[in-house]
């Protein structure tokens, strides 16, 4: 039986030293008003050698380099007894099937994370996670460590 070994270049090589993809964070509150959906804002990008993230839009991880990725995210509110938190994630303003979660309101400070998705995304798309409370005021995500609202995007393969 005969066997082969490819040898990689050192393009290759690179990229899958430096996949694309990004954890992104809020080291800052958020004010989110009631009873509407908010696309989540992040202040931090770390590992984003690929440039999906940009401060000018925020909310956003855009797409470099076509395949499917792994999506998750972690929504922590500030504590008020009432109304519901929801959240989910959107690919090109459509919200992903079955991304969905709602929890009832917390005495305490709280976090909301979300499973793991993997989506087929192609160059230009993008990913975000809208946010929701109806508390009939505004109410702010939380951001103190260990506590940070976060995305975290990885492309998975072709």
């Amino acid at each position: 039986m005969a066997s082969t070994l490819e040898v990689l270049t050192a393009a290759q090589t690179a990229f899958l030293m430096n996949k694309p993809g990004a954890f992104l964070y809020q080291n800052a509150s958020q004010s989110v008003g009631s009873g509407a959906y908010t696309p989540l804002t992040f202040n931090v990008a770390v590992g984003d050698v690929w440039g999906g993230w940009s401060s000018g839009n925020s909310s956003r991880y855009t797409v470099q380099v076509a395949g499917t990725y792994e999506i998750s995210w972690f929504t922590a509110w500030s504590s008020n007894n009432t109304g519901s938190r929801q959240h989910y994630a959107q690919q090109n303003g459509s919200q992903i099937n079955g991304t969905k979660q709602e929890l009832p309101a917390m005495t305490t400070t709280m976090g909301v994370a979300s499973p793991v998705f993997q989506v087929p995304a192609n160059v230009g798309d993008y990913f975000q996670v809208q946010i929701y409370q109806d508390t009939s005021n505004p109410l702010n995500t939380y951001a103190t460590a260990p506590f940070f609202s976060s995305m975290t995007v990885k492309w998975l393969h072709l």
